[in-house]
């Protein structure tokens, strides 16, 4: 999974916290409804519920410098929550969520965090390259299912994320590159974001390339809302690079970047990327040059493509479209999902009156996680990230899987850098 998808594109659209919808659903292989049993509330209550509802926190960024950032974090819950609540919720209790947007701020990830505190049973899909402000400061007896973008973070007792982000590198997308390019993985180049959580990523998957033999010919580092790469092009065709990384780059850079590429008549054997490139929006906005992108992922096809394969898919897409008609669904939704799913499951077992502890009790005991089959399986009790994935280009205008023809090859191991703390 790319750790370093900062800048794609959004609506700035707020998502309610409160929306309750009785549209139709596709059959979930979760079936968050089948393992609840009745309550007429709460005996000892607890922060965030009641015999009505049950309320989460989530603090991402929606606004700010680049409206819409991250909003498909906040997206991804909303459709996983209308999901469950359109099943009767969970227990009789409707999920609800209370969002705050950082703008790419330290202290208002902080504040935003603090001020939902006494209110929620747990944070719940929360996404920012700011989340170590706010992250730290939640007390661990409140458990904050999310994809932190911070090593530090990921490493806390309460925090639980589908897919766990450590300081290293999964080696499986990398072998196959060493196993399709073999002559070409001594002279890589890369995009780096100029932010400190990107960079200590790719700190990491520098690491675990090295350690397999790759050789580091170019490093470019490119900063937030930056749109022209030229220079970064020339100077990786002037050094020979063979196998472009764009690991540490959102779709928006991507996009700008392979358009330069195109410009300048830069053409490497291949140009990689593992997540963010895998957008609806990165056909429209790079045209033809980004034919000349392949992904590694760690997700089904959720554009669609796995959608008959995968019921997970179809059901992903069918209630990201209820949450947010004019959403294209992206990663971070794939996030904010699959981290409400997890929440759900462990709050299915943590009592018909659920508290902080009893929730995280249950989460404790979830050893294995795949979201339904829209992701690779991970271990979020222990905090390991999984070691499947799937190769997809854009052919003909089109994402189209490379291999395997159907779920994740497994291979490689998870390798981890230990001068990161």
């Amino acid at each position: 999974m790319a750790l370093a998808a900062l800048l794609a594109s959004g609506c700035a659209k707020s998502v309610s916290g409160n929306t309750t919808t009785t549209a139709p659903a596709a059959t979930s292989t979760s079936q968050p409804s089948d393992q609840t049993t009745a309550t007429t509330g709460p005996q000892t209550p607890s922060p965030g519920v009641t015999a009505t509802q049950i309320t989460v926190g989530n603090v991402s960024t929606t606004g700010g410098l680049v409206p819409g950032l991250f909003l498909g974090a906040q997206v991804g819950v909303q459709a996983y929550f209308d999901y469950v609540n359109s099943t009767g919720g969970v227990d009789h209790r409707k999920l609800v969520m209370k969002t705050g947007d950082d703008q790419l701020f330290c202290t208002n990830n902080k504040t935003d965090t603090l001020a939902l505190i006494p209110s929620v049973i747990a944070f719940v899909g929360s996404f920012s390259i700011e989340d170590q402000c706010g992250g730290e400061v939640i007390p661990p007896t409140i458990a904050n299912v999310s994809n932190s973008l911070d090593p530090v973070v990921t490493k806390l007792p309460n925090t639980f994320s589908p897919q766990p982000i450590q300081n290293g590198w999964g080696t499986g997308t990398l072998l196959w590159l060493k196993q399709h390019y073999p002559a070409d993985i001594g002279s890589v180049g890369a995009l780096v974001g100029n932010v400190p959580t990107v960079i200590q990523s790719w700190k990491g998957e520098q690491y675990v390339l090295q350690k397999l033999g790759f050789g580091i010919k170019d490093v470019e580092m490119y900063d937030v809302g930056q749109t022209q790469f030229q220079s970064s092009v020339i100077r990786m065709k002037d050094d020979g690079v063979k196998i472009v990384l764009l690991d540490q780059a959102d779709v928006n850079a991507i996009a700008a970047f392979v358009d330069a590429m195109q410009l300048e008549q830069f053409h490497p054997a291949i140009i990689f990327n593992s997540g963010s490139a895998y957008d609806g929006s990165l056909i429209a906005k790079a045209g033809s040059a980004a034919g000349n992108v392949i992904v590694g992922l760690h997700e089904a096809l959720y554009l669609g493509q796995d959608a008959s394969a995968v019921p997970e898919v179809a059901l992903f897409d069918h209630w990201i479209n209820v949450a947010h008609p004019d959403y294209t669904p992206d990663i971070y939704s794939v996030f904010g999902w699959a981290s409400a799913m997890l929440f759900v499951q462990a709050l299915q077992h943590a009592g018909s009156d659920p508290t902080r502890a009893s929730l995280l009790t249950a989460l404790r005991q979830i050893t294995a996680f795949d979201a339904g089959g829209l992701l690779s399986t991970s271990d979020p009790a222990s905090k390991t990230p999984g070691n499947c994935f799937l190769i997809a280009r854009v052919s003909n205008g089109q994402w189209q899987r490379v291999s395997p023809s159907s779920g994740f090859t497994c291979q490689g191991t998870y390798i981890y850098d230990p001068s990161i703390p």
